[in-house]
């Protein structure tokens, strides 16, 4: 803008108003939606964030208890919320919604816990339910539960968040719901 001033091409006033509307240079913005390594790097961190958790809450899971478990993956859904919320408020929308995502993804890890603790339904292994559809809610309740608490907790945040893989828990329920169809007819 100051060598088009210069030449004359614009004025010093017409410079500053498109200074004034032009983002700081101090502001990172995302590259515009595509698969670059940004969100090859996000996609990668966030499975292993996924893995992590999963090892270290089926690890010490005895340790831990029922109690413990609901409060770190409470706790951690909070805070995947709130780190997602600030990176979306920053300009870094496929990040914030990663962020969004991590939390989906402990809402059936909470319910589980839960259900321990509550006492709603009794965990009994699935290769023994499949026996009628009358044993639905006696042996696969917890199951269910958690399942509708991750997509309640997908809608949600979808709601609230535009980010198009808070779908993935969704098509995960759907494709297990298919696998079992399969595997036990």
């Amino acid at each position: 803008l100051d060598a088009a001033v210069s030449l004359g091409i614009i004025s010093a006033a017409q410079a500053a108003g498109i200074r004034a509307i032009a983002p700081d240079d101090d502001t990172r913005r995302e590259a515009p939606r595509a698969v670059n390594a940004a969100t090859i790097a996000y996609v990668l961190g966030a499975i292993t964030v996924v893995i992590a958790m999963g090892w270290f809450l089926a690890d010490r899971w005895s340790w831990l208890g029922a109690g413990g478990v609901l409060a770190v993956s409470l706790l951690y859904a909070a805070l995947f919320l709130l780190v997602g919320q600030r990176l979306r408020a920053q300009g870094f929308p496929v990040a914030g919604g990663f962020g969004a995502l991590l939390a989906v993804c402990m809402a059936p890890v909470a319910t589980v816990a839960f259900n321990e603790l509550a006492g709603l339904f009794e965990p009994i292994s699935s290769l023994i339910c499949h026996t009628s559809d009358f044993e639905l809610w006696t042996c696969r309740g917890e199951e269910l539960l958690a399942e509708l608490v991750t997509a309640a907790a997908a809608l949600i945040a979808l709601r609230q968040v535009r980010f198009s893989l808070l779908v993935l828990p969704l098509a995960g329920i759907a494709f297990q719901r298919q696998w079992e169809e399969k595997a036990f007819a």
